[in-house]
């Protein structure tokens, strides 16, 4: 049985923390945003600057950092760790964010909206996924923290494509 408030990194995102919480109230407005940061032109257009052709037109990459100087752990208990995960595929990506006891897990597709949370109220200022970079130094700056991206966690059904999301990461 797992202790409420962990939650596993899977190689994707990670598994669904299943605490129970308060009902939150999430305006329409702050629950969706509109492109420029949606559509599956941002995982296409990310695939084309890197260089990947994946196999199958169903494909994702996933990145996790931590702000540990250390490979980033596989558990992690949400209420302590300051954490990033990017999850993309083709028709989209998903962004988790998790610092001091609150989270935000964002979701870029056809339109950008707050999966489960959004304490960091980051949904309305989402930028496009080629501006990820802008986004987690923003995040690392008004936090007060440091993601090690020589210590991330890549994971891909592409072929031979750790090497290069890896130098993609250490350029966020």
């Amino acid at each position: 049985m797992r202790n409420a408030g962990v939650r596993v990194a899977l190689g994707t995102l990670v598994a669904l923390d299943k605490r129970p919480r308060p009902p939150r109230q999430l305006s329409a407005q702050s629950r969706k945003a509109d492109p420029p940061a949606a559509g599956p032109a941002g995982p296409a257009a990310w695939l084309a600057r890197l260089g990947l052709q994946p196999a199958t037109p169903h494909w994702f990459a996933a990145v996790v950092l931590d702000v540990l100087d250390a490979p980033a752990p596989m558990v992690f208990e949400t209420t302590r760790a300051s954490r990033l995960h990017v999850r993309i595929e083709h028709h989209g990506w998903i962004f988790f964010f998790c610092h001091q006891g609150s989270s935000s897990e964002i979701e870029i597709g056809t339109v950008v909206k707050a999966r489960v949370r959004d304490d960091f109220n980051l949904v309305r200022g989402m930028r496009p996924l080629e501006r990820l970079d802008e986004l987690v130094r923003d995040l690392e700056q008004s936090h007060s923290i440091a993601f090690k991206r020589d210590h991330a966690m890549v994971r891909s059904d592409i072929d031979s494509a750790e090497p290069i999301i890896r130098k993609w990461v250490r350029s966020l």
